[in-house]
């Protein structure tokens, strides 16, 4: 298995607050709970709570055949410095592709700090922002990403008449 499962990361102190607005709820409404959120791209995406854990809604373009996506269209949600328990792995992905990915290991995907997510490079000076500045600086790192990534020519798509001769049809 050469493509890496798709995850997607936030702040702890995002999970915290996510969290605390969850234990507030009855518990018959904690399983409705969601929330949109923005990613580090600007695409806003649904975010929810599903058993005991976070996972946002992936779009089928997300990764750009990089990495596998999950088959239920939800991905797990962790922190940029935490790690990721089984049971958001076999929640997203199912117990099938998880026993794959231990077998290829050769050891199971447990609980072990040692053993961190990897994020794309691009996003590694978000993360240093983050640890650095907090929730301010990381949102200052995104933003700067976006505008880098934003070619400027959105909006000017306008139409120009082709000047043609007489009795002949305009062109567009």
């Amino acid at each position: 298995m050469k493509k890496q499962l798709y995850m997607s990361g936030v702040p702890q102190s995002t999970i915290d607050m996510w969290r605390v607005e969850v234990e507030a709820l009855p518990l018959r409404k904690r399983a409705k709970w969601s929330k949109s959120c923005r990613d580090d791209y600007g695409v806003y995406r649904l975010t929810r709570y599903y058993n005991g854990h976070f996972q946002v809604k992936v779009r089928p373009c997300t990764g750009k055949g990089e990495v596998r996506l999950p088959e239920s269209g939800w991905a797990p949600v962790i922190a940029h410095d935490g790690i990721v328990h089984r049971i958001q792995l076999v929640d997203s992905y199912g117990e099938d592709v998880v026993a794959e990915i231990e077998a290829t290991r050769g050891e199971s995907i447990g609980d072990d700090p040692a053993k961190r997510c990897q994020f794309h490079p691009k996003y590694q000076r978000v993360l240093e922002a983050s640890f650095q500045g907090g929730v301010a600086a990381s949102d200052d790192a995104v933003r700067r990403m976006m505008v880098e990534n934003s070619t400027g020519n959105h909006y000017r798509n306008k139409t120009i008449s082709v000047p043609t001769s007489p009795g002949q049809p305009v062109r567009a």
